[in-house]
């Protein structure tokens, strides 16, 4: 916990960052208890899929308190998130040409990724890779073209 908790601060000398890495921290901690007292059976799918689906939810939950201005904006954004309703409209949002060429792009590699696991049609390695490659390229290729300068030359 101490070296999350000293990843957060390294970050910067807010309280946001020492939550970011606490919550890092504490995710950690629960992970390894669960993996002590789960059996080796319920390793099912449904049980990876959602391990995964719960994993990003913890992540993004982190990464609010980064990005926040102090600890009360970012409990304020939790809040929002915990009691306001999301309506069908909400979900509704029609994305850009480059955000639907990425999601594609994103598809794709993990579309060749499930049929490689499942072995549905052998890959080649070179193939496999040179999708991946080119799926990775077209999503760097539509990403913010500004010059962003570099966050720790900043100290």
């Amino acid at each position: 916990m101490i070296v999350f908790l000293a990843s957060g601060l390294w970050h910067g000398a807010q309280w946001t960052f020492v939550c970011w890495g606490g919550l890092h921290g504490l995710y950690l901690i629960v992970y390894l208890c669960w993996t002590k007292i789960k059996s080796s059976e319920s390793k099912a799918r449904r049980a990876h899929g959602a391990s995964s689906i719960l994993t990003f939810v913890c992540v993004c939950i982190a990464w609010i308190f980064f990005r926040a201005t102090n600890v009360s904006d970012a409990l304020i954004i939790l809040a929002k998130i915990a009691t306001e309703p999301l309506s069908f409209k909400d979900l509704l949002v029609i994305p850009s040409s480059h955000t639907t060429l990425a999601i594609g792009a994103a598809g794709v590699v993990m579309l060749v990724d499930w049929i490689h696991e499942r072995g549905l049609l052998p890959f080649p390695r070179l193939l496999r890779w040179g999708i991946y490659a080119l799926a990775t390229l077209t999503i760097l290729n539509l990403g913010v073209v500004q010059t962003i300068p570099f966050i720790y030359f900043q100290f």
